[in-house]
Order: C-alpha cells, then structure tokens, then sequence
C-alpha cells in the first residue's frame, strides 16, 4: 500500500497534478472529535487507483487547502460514512460535496433486509477482500494527540482510502445484478442534502422548553405521590393480612434487593464480614415490624419496574399480565387509578425520558439542535433520527411549539395527505379506493361504510376511526390478532373486519395476494422505483410448518412496498427542492419525519415558497402515482407544526 505524507508547499505541487488528473478519488478525513463546528480536520485523505496522498491540514498553508478542496469538488469522490466528511468540509471550507458515492450506504441498498444496518468500514472490507482492518490508532487523533502525525498514523490514515475505490468496482456488481443503478442515484443525490439539512439544525425555544419540564416534573410528583400512597395502603394490607416477614413481602412482590441499600446498612451497622448480602437477608427473615417493613419495602422498590407493578396491581385486584398503556386502557378503562399510573407514566417521559435531556442536544457553538438523520434508517427507506430522534417526538402540541423560526422567518411545515393510502390505491389499482380520491371522498368512512354494512352518510365517527386503523392495517399486514388489540374487541370481530375488506377491495385484495406470492418466489420486494428488500427464503419457509415464518415475511414485503414507495417519493421531493431552489438561503430544509418536511423561509418570501414547494412535491408524488391525486397539506407558523 503506497502512502504519500505531504506537509509542505514543496510536497504538496508534487501531488497535485496527480490529483488534477484523476476523475475519481477516494476521500476520508482525520478530525480532533466528532462536531464539526467546534472540532477541527488534522488529515484530509485522497486515493487515487495507485496512490493515498496524506494532506496534513495543519502543516500547509490554508489556501493550500482551500485549494486542494476546489480542485476535488467536482470530482466523484468514494467514501465510507461520507456525510461525516463532507459536513466537516463544508464548515470548514465552504464547500458542499455533492458528487458523491458512499460505500456505507451502497452496502446497506444492496444488502437491504439482510445485512448489518450499520455497516462498518472493518465489517464491508472484511467482507469482500478478506482483510482485517486495525482500527485502534483512530482514537489517538482524539485522545492523546500532540500536534505531530506519526507513521503509524499516516499508514492508518492511508489504509481508510486504499480499499475505497476496489470497493466500489464490487458493489457496483451488485447494483447491477439487482437493478439498483436508480435507488443509488437518488440516494447519492439526497446525501448532500441530508449533510446541509443536519448542518442548518432546529432552533429550540428554551424558556418555553423549561417551563413546560418544570410543569411535567410538578405534574410527576404529585401523581407519584397518589400511586406511593397507594401501593403503600396496599403493602400495609398485605403485611397485615400475612404476617410475613421482609424478605417474604420483597419477595411475594418480586422486589429486587438493590445493592446500595444493602452497602449502605454494611457500613451503617459496622458489618465487617465479606458475605453481608446474606446476613442482610437473615436480617429482612426476622424483621416483622409494619414501619420497619415499609422503610425496607419502599427503599428497594423501583416505581418503573414492569414486574414490580404488574405484582402490585394484581394484588389490588388489577389482574393483568402486562402493564401495557394499550393493554390497561382496553381492560381498565374506568379504573382510577390504572388512569393515574397511565398519566404518570406520560408525565415522566415528558419530565425526564425528553426534559432536560433535549437540552444536552443544542450544540454549544450553534445554538442549535442538530440531530444525525439515517437517510436508510429504516429497511424501506426510511429515514430515522438519533441524537435526538426528532421522529418521536412528545405529541402535545405545545412541545411541537418549542421549536422555532429564527427572526424574520417563518416554518413551513408540507405534509402529504395520505400517501401511503394513495400509493396502496394507486399500486393494487383497486377501482373502489380511485374512485374515492377522485371524487375526493373520506376514504376512512368509505372503508367503514364497507366493513360495517352502513350507508357513507351514517358512518359514525368510531366507526370512521375504526375505518382508518383497518385502512392503515392493510398497509402494514396486521392481522385479526391485531386488530383485536387496536380495537379492544374479540379476535373474531378482527377477522370479520378483514373479510369484509377484502370483499369492498377485491382487486386490491387479489393484487395482495398475488405480489405476497411473488416475494416468496423472487425472495425480494420491490417498490416501482426498484429499491429493494431481500429475505432469506429456505424450504421451510415454503413448507406448512413454516407458515407462521412466511406470513410475516409477506406481510413485512408488501408493507416493504407501500412505505419503500413514500420513502422513495419524499427523497425525490427533497431532492427537487435543494436543487431547484431559486430563493438561495432564503429557504433552508430543516428536517423531515415520515410523509412531512420543515422548511424554514424568509417571510418576506412565503407565498412564493408556498408554491414551489407544492409543486416539488406534488412532481415527486407524480412520478408514480397517475391514477390518484396528490396532495400535500401546509402550515405555515412561527413554529413547527403537525
């Protein structure tokens, strides 16, 4: 493996008309940390077919490097997990890569469905050249840098790019052999934006943000307080009732012994002897004393322990084998106090599980939240958020409210209606569902009407809910079993629901089928831009005995369809707006969940921007959907809105 360190003006002329003439190059950068606001590049590293060239950024003048970046902007540049490496560019330089081919995420399209999700640059070189790459050398960059570039890590540094580029060959086999030359495209395409989307991040209202924790933390409290109380009347009568020891009550209600309590009556006693856990527990055997029990009893118990709970809801009578808000809701709906340990299980995730924890997320440079979005987070294509997961967000509209335009702008927020709906009407071309948007009718009522025998006028408005969760169960292959859940009913009142579908959409019903049969045969699911999901289909899978096995894997492929298809046509969408954009940095896209985009303009720039974001959408829907409609609905705030 041949490694070229260039540290000096001299050096780096001697390179640079190699790195003229190459059309394509591989690209990995070395960095002081991971934030590329306030984190700095030490390394910017260029493969070529038959060499790695090491620019070490500290050691050349900047325009040097200022001019090394213009001369590879155009260029196709390979790399693994390139969007880390374009975003530090693009901070530092001003520069945003948008010829691009990712090895990281041709790995996860090719192999879609059965390969790791988060593929390493180690795992896909071990794959395809059988090599083992040393990786530990990456965290001296970090953690014990001094300013001076070793050979090891020069030799760490090259060995990131030398494989990049036979990498690519490779997969590109693979692309081929699948028909995915169109899936990759669009991905390559939506890197760039994705890189620029994180970059802009979300503005956080913090006053708002913290009034709102302070209230959920007060709400907390005082429902915590109401369920203590509670089990604490409940564990009185127990002890009572038994006159059993401590040991027997921690044990009856599957309390665990917590250690620190145990440590902490060692040292409080003066216990000197190793096995204090069990003359601890030979203490709890004698110790029958009501308060002393309570005292005991309440500084193990774990209010957020699923086992702990159910025990004790099932000796108050609440017989249950989950405590599922679903589950208790459907089985309990007018038990009081099931109600508050609902509430306070919603009040804690508001106070802690988001809380203080969403303010740990604004970046200290910035401001801002910037959020890492997984373009392929999901198997069908979808995008997912961590860092934090601004997909699952609190549903109270008032922490959607926190977060905000800057001055003199405004938050845009384009949703399509139904499209996945429409995508399933537009697919199965099921005449029923196309009849209903054409003629613009509620399908969810229509659906009702259908499954409940009644005419479209006289559908009540459970029945329309009941319509709609049957319309999107469809999407996502539930079952009666399901159903049953959803609605609190019988499983036999499911699987009358399901029939009646099938009779009000026997195309769609037939279309299902036929393509569930096809995913069994081909082994695959294909949207109608081509991106695919792959399944490990075996003779038992296509065996009586593997029924179960094969069922799930139809319903996991047509669902593969529907939602692989919205994927694919709100990545069209983003795409359509970042490169037809005529406002410039008047209208910056922001972030997108599901079937929704943000999209923050100036004001002065709304009615405009209105429409052009319309007719981008609208276009990406329309690129598969020519029998249906499509519609995208918009709301246009000072904040982001659902």
């Amino acid at each position: 493996m041949k490694a070229t360190y260039i540290a000096s003006i001299e050096s780096f002329m001697e390179s640079i008309e190699a790195i003229l003439k190459a059309e394509v190059l591989s690209l990995d950068i070395e960095t002081t940390g991971l934030n590329p606001r306030k984190d700095s590049i030490l390394l910017i590293q260029l493969g070529s077919e038959d060499n790695n060239f090491i620019f070490d950024v500290a050691k050349l003048p900047k325009d040097r490097v200022e001019y090394l970046v213009e001369v590879i902007k155009d260029k196709l540049l390979v790399g693994f997990n390139l969007k880390f490496d374009i975003q530090f560019i693009k901070e530092k330089y001003g520069i945003l890569f948008k010829n691009l081919y990712c090895n990281m995420l041709v790995e996860k399209i090719i192999t879609a469905g059965l390969g790791n999700k988060y593929p390493s640059l180690e795992d896909v070189v071990n794959k395809y050249f059988d090599i083992e790459l040393a990786k530990d050398v990456r965290e001296s960059f970090h953690e014990s840098f001094d300013g001076v570039i070793t050979k090891e890590q020069i030799n760490y540094a090259a060995q990131d790019v030398h494989y990049l580029l036979p990498l690519k060959n490779l997969q590109d086999e693979h692309i081929e052999l699948h028909s995915l030359e169109k899936v990759v495209s669009l991905e390559m395409r939506l890197l760039p934006v994705v890189s620029q989307m994180e970059l802009n991040g979300v503005l956080l209202n913090i006053d708002e943000w913290n009034k709102l924790t302070r209230h959920a933390k007060r709400f907390a409290r005082r429902l915590k307080g109401i369920i203590d109380n509670t089990f604490r009347k409940e564990l009185h009568r127990y002890i009572t009732s038994t006159e059993n020891s401590a040991l027997d009550v921690l044990e009856f209600f599957k309390v665990s012994r917590e250690r620190d309590v145990e440590i902490a009556w060692k040292e409080a006693t003066g216990f000197e002897k190793r096995a204090y856990r069990k003359a601890y527990a030979q203490m709890l055997s004698e110790m029958f004393d009501l308060a002393e029990i309570d005292k005991i009893f309440f500084a193990h118990f774990n209010p957020n322990s699923t086992n702990q709970k159910k025990k004790m809801l099932n000796w108050m009578g609440i017989v249950t084998d989950t405590i599922d808000q679903k589950v208790l809701k459907r089985d309990f709906p007018t038990n009081r106090f099931v109600k508050t340990m609902i509430r306070y299980g919603e009040e804690y995730k508001k106070a802690y599980t988001y809380g203080d924890n969403m303010l740990e997320h604004i970046d200290p440079v910035s401001g801002r939240i910037h959020a890492n979005a997984n373009q392929l987070g999901a198997t069908t294509g979808r995008f997912a958020y961590s860092g934090p997961n601004l997909q699952n967000q609190i549903s109270d509209p008032k922490y959607r409210k926190c977060y905000i335009a800057r001055d003199d702008k405004l938050l845009i927020t384009a949703d399509y209606s139904q499209i996945e709906l429409r995508i399933l009407g537009e697919i199965t071309g099921e005449p029923r569902m196309i009849k209903a948007y054409l003629e613009n009718e509620d399908i969810h009522a229509n659906t009702a009407a259908a499954i409940y025998g009644v005419p479209l006028d006289q559908v009540t408005k459970l029945q329309r809910t009941r319509g709609k969760n049957t319309n999107f169960a469809v999407v996502y292959g539930a079952t009666a079993r399901g159903l049953a859940y959803n609605f609190s009913i019988e499983e036999k009142q499911g699987q009358e629901i399901l029939r009646r579908m099938k009779l009000a959409y026997p195309v769609m019903t037939s279309f299902m089928s036929i393509a569930c049969d096809e995913i069994i045969r081909r082994g695959y699911s294909v949207t109608p831009l081509g991106r695919k999901r792959f399944f490990r289909i075996s003779d038992y899978t296509r065996s009586l005995r593997g029924t179960k096995e094969r069922m799930s894997i139809q319903r996991q492929g047509f669902n593969h369809i529907i939602q692989g298809c919205a994927a694919d046509i709100m990545k069209i969408a983003i795409v359509n707006l970042y490169y037809e954009n005529p406002f410039g940095d008047s209208l910056e896209l922001l972030v997108t969940v599901h079937d929704e985009i943000v999209i923050e303009v100036d004001k002065t720039i709304v009615n405009d921007a209105l429409k052009f974001i319309d007719n981008m959408m609208v276009l990406a829907g329309e690129t598969f959907l020519s029998k249906i409609p499509v519609e995208v609905d918009k709301n246009v705030k000072p904040y982001w809105v659902k």
